[in-house]
């Protein structure tokens, strides 16, 4: 209301051109068209708002009931163009095709189950399901269904720079062409609907608990019960492997795809700091039963303790290595600002679960 008041009681006047050049984001900006007396409609518009050659004193009463008014109405305006509900199922087409995405959607089971069945499907064609989650991804920035990638004719293992290139280019067109209610993740401060920001909530757990299924009943992980499960074996070289296929979205020209693909490696990271600390606490337990035990139990509990801290070991290098040493130190200096504080958010999140490996001066 002051600012208005101000701008009602002088006139216009022009102001000179300034030009800015933002190093980090490429751009060069020339606002010589703007003036000290301009105001957007959307921030202002009222058909009893004071003209701006009137007398501020004359107009004030009617300026500041005409204000919240024109404030309601702009609330209102937005809120026609969120989704009236956020019930995902709306966004579901019903020729969808791709499964994973419509669970994700529908959430016709719990997103854990889904992980599971994720991981279950990867123990048996490890490609095909990469092929899913890469869809998915593709498809949660405002891909359509023909650029999805076919495990048939797409072997990820073997698919080279240019291929990728290709692939990229082919997702961005489609993204352009995209509905606006086909778009669920962005590289925004806030999601565009109601709608996305559920899904979006989905996506970042939906990553984490593959991780976490991953690790628990990849083909490569044991499982064991009692005192034993101490010394069950994680499949860490499976969680590597799905964070390095997101890896090679990471550094993508087109900020959405670098958003959701740096958020999933970050959400696996997470699952996989949250297993270290729960292993940290196994491992305090075995290291005080290895000092009371005496003849074949000591040589037991010794072994465990060993297989512990090599587990534990293994899972810090993982996301020090590939995460941060890849993904984050080059994504906290995107040139997308909410790339940059998500990056930040993810490392103060790291401290938390993991200081002893994340309070330290590198970081």
């Amino acid at each position: 209301q002051i600012s208005i008041m101000r701008v009602a009681s002088r006139p216009s006047r022009a102001r000179a051109p300034v030009s800015y050049n933002d190093n980090a984001k490429g751009m060069d900006i020339d606002d010589s068209d703007a003036s000290v007396g301009s105001m957007d409609s959307a921030d202002y518009d009222d058909e009893n708002a004071a003209p701006a050659n009137s007398k501020a004193s004359k107009n004030s009463k009617a300026t500041k009931k005409a204000a919240p008014q024109a404030k309601k109405r702009k609330q209102n305006n937005m809120n026609t163009t969120l989704v009236a509900s956020v019930n995902t199922k709306n966004l579901v087409r019903n020729d969808e095709k791709n499964v994973l995405l419509t669970q994700l959607l529908t959430k016709s089971s719990s997103v854990e189950t889904i992980a599971e069945g994720l991981v279950s499907r990867h123990n048996a064609d490890a490609n095909a399901a990469q092929c899913e989650l890469i869809n998915t991804l593709f498809r949660s920035v405002g891909g359509s269904a023909s650029c999805e990638l076919d495990p048939k004719k797409h072997a990820l293992q073997d698919v080279d720079d240019d291929e990728w290139a290709t692939l990229i280019t082919n997702v961005v067109a489609d993204m352009q062409n995209a509905q606006p209610n086909q778009v669920l993740i962005t590289a925004s401060k806030k999601p565009a609907t109601k709608a996305a920001a559920s899904f979006l909530a989905t996506y970042k757990n939906f990553w984490f608990q593959v991780a976490d299924a991953a690790l628990t009943s990849g083909s490569n992980a044991t499982a064991a019960a009692g005192d034993a499960a101490m010394s069950a074996r994680l499949d860490v070289a499976l969680v590597k492997e799905l964070i390095l296929r997101v890896t090679e979205l990471v550094g993508v020209g087109q900020p959405d795809i670098r958003y959701a693909s740096t958020l999933a490696a970050f959400e696996m990271s997470r699952a996989i700091l949250a297993k270290i600390t729960s292993l940290g606490e196994k491992l305090s337990i075995a290291e005080r039963q290895m000092k009371s035990a005496k003849g074949a139990r000591a040589g037991s509990m010794k072994s465990q303790v060993e297989s512990l801290k090599k587990v534990i070991t293994d899972m810090e290098e993982l996301v020090t290595g590939p995460v941060y040493a890849v993904i984050f130190m080059h994504r906290y200096r995107d040139s997308n600002e909410h790339l940059r504080v998500m990056c930040l958010e993810n490392l103060a999140t790291s401290m938390v679960l993991r200081p002893s490996l994340f309070l330290a001066d590198k970081y």
